[in-house]
């Protein structure tokens, strides 16, 4: 309890900093951007845009720990983290709506092209929790096995990793220093808490409900997480609301953000309307939407009634072929693959987007009801999820 009065404290000491500091840290951020755009190079552009954009490799590396290793269950919720991250971060900028420097500064120049508020930055927040959860969730046994220069070197790349994430958004004049100071504040809270008092209960919870016989996720829990997600997507909209009907923001400083937007994007064809699903706090609202992810898969687990033994698994796993590994790779993933034609819709109309977009229902469907048979009728299988 002392870890979480003390993270607490510090936590609320750190935003009211913010809020004192924010308008120094904007106009530091504005010299050092000028200056970094100023040595722009085609080499060093790539760099930048290599972190900015490769932070996406995290829930890749998620996905092949589910398939190919026994850390199942860590690697799910590792996974559901990642989501419950881009919704926490897409209603917070609804709540800050905070420009870009872009959008403000006239010698900052666009080298990528976000368009939703700006604060705090989502990649500050993603790259830090998802570069250091990874060692210390999906991969414990491997990671705290390993000698201390090794498990130096493992958080040494990650701190670099975060801090080239973090730099390339200021080069790239997409965030300012005060917007990734506040998502490195909020993930390292979150981790702090996560990791010390929400972790190993979670884990013991799932592993076992999943490992009975006579049991498994009860429906209280689904309920639970369903009425959650419908909370927090109250709130989600709340915020949305109050920066449609402009209470915060006036309808000209939006208008000349659009024009701003419009003139340095370079893909940019068009001026985009205030309430257009790609900007502003609609872009925000679609993808705090992604906390649904997590309440879709526990739904499947329970409508699939689905069991794990972790045990099992590696002896199950250890006699199958590299041809079995493979085949059984694709039936996983080829169902989730034929939804993905969904992410191509493109419409600016907010709610078409988000049910069109979210394709999680659709997936879910897809990962129960053909892979319910097939693990009774294929024996390559030889163990249950």
């Amino acid at each position: 309890m002392k870890i979480f009065i003390a993270a607490t404290i510090i936590f609320i000491l750190c935003l009211i900093l913010d809020v004192i500091y924010d308008q120094q840290l904007w106009d530091v951020n504005t010299r050092i951007t000028k200056y970094m755009q100023k040595q722009q190079t085609p080499g060093l552009q790539s760099m930048f845009n290599f972190f900015s954009n490769w932070i996406n490799i995290f829930p890749g590396i998620a996905l092949l720990m589910f398939i190919f290793t026994e850390n199942k269950l860590a690697s799910i919720i590792y996974m559901c983290l990642i989501q419950f991250t881009i919704s926490f971060n897409s209603i917070l900028k609804n709540v800050y709506h905070q420009p870009r420097p872009y959008w403000i500064e006239s010698d900052i120049v666009a080298l990528s092209c976000n368009k939703e508020f700006g604060k705090p930055s989502g990649h500050a927040m993603g790259s830090l929790m998802m570069s250091f959860l990874l060692p210390l969730m999906v991969l414990p046994n491997t990671f705290y096995k390993k000698p201390k220069l090794i498990k130096s070197i493992i958080i040494c790349f990650a701190s670099i990793w975060t801090f080239m994430t973090a730099l390339s958004r200021i080069y790239l004049g997409m965030h300012s220093i005060g917007q990734i100071l506040l998502g490195w504040i909020y993930s390292s809270y979150f981790i702090l808490i996560y990791l010390f008092y929400m972790h190993q209960p979670i884990m013991e919870y799932f592993k076992n409900r999943l490992s009975s016989i006579d049991r498994s996720l009860s429906w209280k829990l689904v309920l639970i997480v369903g009425l959650s997600t419908v909370i927090w997507l109250s709130i989600s909209l709340l915020f949305c609301f109050l920066n449609e009907k402009n209470i915060y923001l006036d309808q000209t400083k939006l208008t000349q953000w659009l024009n701003t937007i419009y003139t340095k994007c370079p893909d940019q064809t068009e001026i985009l309307q205030i309430n257009s699903s790609q900007v502003f706090q609609n872009y925000c609202l679609n993808k705090s939407f992604e906390i649904t992810f997590i309440f879709f898969i526990i739904f499947g687990i329970k409508l699939s009634n689905g069991k794990y033994k972790e045990e099992e698994f590696i002896l199950n796993y250890l006699q199958l072929n590299w041809k079995q590994k493979c085949f059984r790779f694709l039936l996983l993933i080829i169902p989730l693959s034929t939804v993905k034609f969904l992410d191509f819709i493109n419409s600016d109309n907010v709610w078409v987007m988000i049910f069109g977009y979210k394709d999680y229902t659709l997936e879910c469907v897809l990962w129960i009801n053909p892979y319910f048979w097939i693990f009774k009728i294929i024996k390559i299988f030889q163990f249950k999820y």
